[in-house]
């Protein structure tokens, strides 16, 4: 997959378990989007997709930006 940082790809063969506080690609937020909008063809969701506070309670220095 050109262009994908080599880190995401492999996250993402293993499945994500855990907390996303935020998700941004070129400032959009698809996430965002898909708890706001629910139903939308805008974003495609697979899954379960839960709103929570997880973010909050995380430690920030456990947080990591692949940016």
């Amino acid at each position: 997959r050109a262009g994908v940082d080599e880190e995401v790809l492999q996250a993402g063969s293993r499945g994500f378990i855990g907390c996303l506080s935020s998700v941004q690609f070129n400032h959009l937020a698809p996430l965002k989007a898909a708890i706001l909008n629910r139903g939308s063809s805008l974003v495609n969701v697979l899954g379960n997709l839960v709103e929570s506070n997880c973010g909050e309670l995380a430690d920030k220095s456990s947080s990591r930006s692949l940016s």
